[in-house]
């Protein structure tokens, strides 16, 4: 069952952009401690939250749409959590001040607040792009696998994360306000566009129809966004994005923005050539990415 019919649009009337102090939202297990940044329509707290585990570093964010609370609570029932996607550790946790999801917090931020010292440092050469680009289209293809399109993957909604305890370095897909449910076709209209540098139109339109190929034009559009980054131009590209031939994955990526969604190829396609791109290289996408987080660290 889907959320809510035509309650997708944002938060409940009342609860705008301003939440309050992250102390508003204290439990017994969650500890909130500084602001994170505001979205749309809430901000996203800092904090740490009791697990049985012990405790996590986390973002706190409230104010959630029936659709993201929906798909955050399909997230949580998650065990092990989808490789490439933010743990969700509750997706409506209750505090005073009304519920709030709790996800993991990234030990090394988001890519776009990454990649300025990346690129000064030398540090995001092809080979960092390849395997960037092959996690994005892995935490895709989790999410597909759960009947989820994400739609919004730039790099301010990714995240990138080094695991202490086993040095995995992963990169994360955050941020599901633009997500819809494909398994509730009536969800698929309950939220805006997104970005529009990363809207797919041709399947966004009056009479579109989603699928999971619609997140391969987003993730086409991902990559020329870091690859102008990676550039130093720092400007959006045009959607569709026109993609430098020198681009790594060109072809594959290209082949993403085909008008028919049919003829686009998948995410898990995506990370497969990608993979393939980087044996080609000499390297592997756990190698390089260990090779960035040590630049940030």
């Amino acid at each position: 069952k889907g959320p809510p019919k035509g309650k997708g649009k944002g938060p409940p009337k009342g609860k705008g952009k301003d939440k309050g102090r992250p102390e508003d939202y204290a439990s017994e297990q969650l500890t909130p401690e500084s602001d994170l940044g505001s979205g749309t329509f809430s901000a996203t707290f800092r904090g740490s939250f009791n697990t049985t585990n012990g405790p996590k570093q986390v973002a706190i964010k409230p104010g959630l749409s029936s659709l993201e609370l929906f798909i955050l609570n399909r997230l949580a029932g998650c065990q092990p959590s989808p490789r490439g996607v933010v743990p969700v550790l509750d997706a409506a946790h209750c505090t005073p001040n009304g519920p709030v999801a709790v996800m993991r917090l990234g030990t090394l931020g988001t890519l776009e607040s990454a990649l300025p010292r990346l690129r000064q440092a030398g540090a995001f050469g092809d080979e960092a792009f390849v395997a960037v680009v092959a996690s994005v289209a892995e935490g895709m293809a989790s999410l597909h696998e759960l009947e989820i399109v994400h739609c919004d993957p730039k790099p301010g909604n990714l995240v990138l994360h080094s695991d202490n305890a086993t040095s995995e370095v992963c990169v994360w897909l955050i941020d599901f306000g633009d997500a819809r449910a494909l398994d509730d076709p009536d969800s698929w209209w309950a939220a805006g566009h997104g970005d529009p540098v990363l809207t797919c139109h041709a399947d966004m339109g009056h009479h579109g129809h989603l699928s999971t190929q619609t997140d391969s034009w987003c993730l086409a559009q991902c990559a020329a966004l870091i690859w102008s980054y990676k550039s130093g131009s720092w400007s959006n590209p045009s959607n569709p994005a026109w993609l430098d031939r020198a681009m790594p994955l060109h072809d594959v990526l290209q082949r993403c923005l085909q008008q028919d969604s049919a003829r686009r190829p998948s995410a898990r396609d995506v990370a497969a050539a990608a993979h393939e791109q980087l044996t080609t290289m000499g390297t592997e996408s756990a190698r390089v990415l260990q090779t960035v987080a040590s630049t940030l660290q």
